[in-house]
């Protein structure tokens, strides 16, 4: 239940602290008293946007807190699925700041919008006039139909399936999406991948032509150089190589008188094995130069067909060729394979088809057979309604296609006169006869959602005299087994409730602001009998509003 709420610099409201009972609170004041603000706090606080214009004070922060007690543990998971502290009773506070940053806790751990609503929405249920129209919602009737019916284990098997065949769907669309671009070009594909393949490109090999080419077009060249430093180290008259060698063997004579120099003649010795290496490698780098312009011919042809692949696929050096081979490789292999995946996904499809068909049966069955006993408590709440003569119809067809909540669609049909025609809901209620079925569904919706708390926001418009006593019946029946607010400016509604809130405005200098103070039982009288008389209070109208309390068991001294 909401045991208590706390507002501050929120519109007309400059601070403000509430603590509620169980029952039946009722809040009642002059329109344009303030209600509606409220209200307003307690959706801010419970995740609805935050609007800067109901700041009251833009220099300070926005404040809005409200706290929920709870009978039992039934909700400590949800706190466990967020990560959030559990404590009962639970404390959610809503901030809104200067610079319009917005903050919610949840016992002060950091909360996310979207987690307070889910949160909260199983706490508290809000129902305004705008609310009133859902029930000419088909969606709406049939979610109603399914929490009164409890359908909950056939719906949840029905959705589960339905998910994996919403993800199979998907899954086809992709890949029909990814066939679609790439089997026009797949010839094209295949053709480049062939060149390719019988290309034989190697890594490195663009490197090792380049390099090739220019020696063969420079090899007349390099011979000439190599042959002249062949005869400058071996073929002169007094050879480079001999006269080194003549150095040694004078430097050797030497060694035995002049120990020292024996380090030279080992680097002389070097010296002539290096030149002999010298001249082994030119002969053999002579010998290695291939002088047939064929060979050059058939470099720069391999050359030109690595710069022509390079043209083609748009690539930035040779080696990524090779990359983009077994790129295309791989995309003809996925679209090879995509064939058989999708023929065999297909499959699946069907056979989920089946399935879904087979639970959607079900579920209908289950809707169809609890539809008697639902309309029978519906049209009994109707009559307690000051609707005596009024009946309505659940009905159900059938859809071609798969929906989140099966194949069923409903319509609700509906008459408040004896003897008339059934006909669609939306087309034949008044606004009070509507009143009175959203009530007549929230009653009973109340018994099956164990939801702890209710706020009606003037369910009562519309309707006067009786039917406002029978409204006052039912709402009160309601709150023995959950929390019910109920902003009303009927008497008979706020004779009803067993705690009294009466919400009023008061001017100071040139300020205004919203001011709720809790009734006690001559206040209430008088509250009540003014509500009844519109203007001065009678001694008849307070004996009138007692009496009306006294039914009610409340108190009146």
């Amino acid at each position: 239940m909401l045991s208590k709420l706390f507002i501050q610099n929120y519109a007309l409201i400059d601070s403000l602290e509430l603590e509620f009972e169980k029952g039946f609170t009722v809040l009642t004041g002059e329109t344009g008293a303030g209600k509606s603000l409220l209200i307003g706090a307690l959706h801010l606080v419970l995740g609805q946007r935050a609007d800067l214009s109901v700041v009251k004070n833009k220099e300070e922060k926005l404040v809005v807190e409200a706290e929920f007690s709870f009978d039992d543990d039934e909700f400590k998971s949800s706190f466990v699925e967020r990560d959030w502290d559990y404590s009962n009773p639970c404390i959610i506070r809503r901030e809104i700041h200067p610079n319009g940053r917005s903050r919610a806790f949840v016992n002060d751990s950091p909360a996310l919008i979207d987690d307070l609503k889910s949160l909260s929405s199983m706490w508290i249920d809000i129902h305004s006039q705008h609310d009133q129209m859902l029930v000419f919602e088909p969606h709406f009737q049939l979610s109603i139909l399914d929490l009164l019916g409890n359908t909950k284990t056939e719906l949840e098997l029905y959705q589960s399936a339905y998910k994996e065949y919403r993800n199979t769907l998907k899954t086809i669309r992709d890949l029909e999406s990814l066939g679609d671009e790439r089997v026009l070009d797949s010839e094209y594909q295949a053709y480049l991948l062939t060149e390719l393949d019988e290309a034989q490109l190697q890594k490195g090999e663009y490197a090792e032509l380049e390099e090739t080419i220019h020696l063969l077009s420079h090899s007349q060249e390099i011979l000439s150089a190599l042959s002249e430093a062949r005869n400058l180290l071996e073929n002169n008259d007094v050879s480079i190589s001999d006269s080194i060698s003549e150095a040694r063997s004078a430097i050797l004579k030497l060694e035995r008188d002049a120990p020292k120099l024996q380090s030279i003649s080992e680097r002389l010795k070097a010296i002539t094995l290096e030149i002999s290496e010298v001249l082994n490698d030119i002969n053999t780098y002579s010998e290695s130069i291939d002088l047939d312009p064929k060979s050059l011919e058939l470099a720069e042809n391999r050359l030109d067909l690595y710069n022509k692949f390079l043209f083609k696929h748009k690539s930035v050096d040779a080696d990524s060729l090779i990359g983009r081979r077994e790129e295309i490789r791989n995309s003809l292999e996925k679209l090879e394979l995509r064939e058989a995946r999708l023929k065999e996904i297909k499959t699946q499809l069907i056979d989920q088809e089946d399935l879904l068909n087979s639970l959607a049966s079900k579920l209908s069955e289950v809707r169809k057979s609890s539809i008697p006993s639902l309309e029978k408590s519906m049209n009994t709440l109707l009559s307690n309604l000051d609707l005596p003569h009024a009946r309505l119809e659940m009905r159900m067809s059938k859809e071609s296609h798969f929906s989140l909540t099966g194949t069923d669609t409903a319509e609700w049909y509906f008459t408040a006169n004896k003897g008339s025609e059934l006909q669609i809901l939306k087309k034949v209620a008044s606004g009070g006869e509507l009143s009175r079925v959203m009530l007549a569904v929230k009653a009973l919706a109340g018994k099956f959602k164990r939801m702890p708390t209710i706020l009606f926001d003037e369910i009562d418009t519309g309707v006067s005299g009786s039917t406002a006593g029978k409204i006052a019946n039912v709402l009160h029946s309601m709150s023995s087994g959950m929390q019910v607010f109920a902003i009303t400016h009927l008497p008979q509604l706020a004779a009803a409730g067993s705690q009294h809130l009466k919400v009023s405005k008061q001017i100071s200098g040139d300020f205004t602001q919203t001011l709720v103070h809790i009734l006690g039982p001559s206040e209430r009288i008088d509250e009540i009998a003014r509500q009844m008389s519109n203007t001065e209070l009678t001694e008849a109208a307070k004996e009138q509003a007692k009496a009306l309390l006294l039914h009610f068991g409340n108190s009146v001294d």
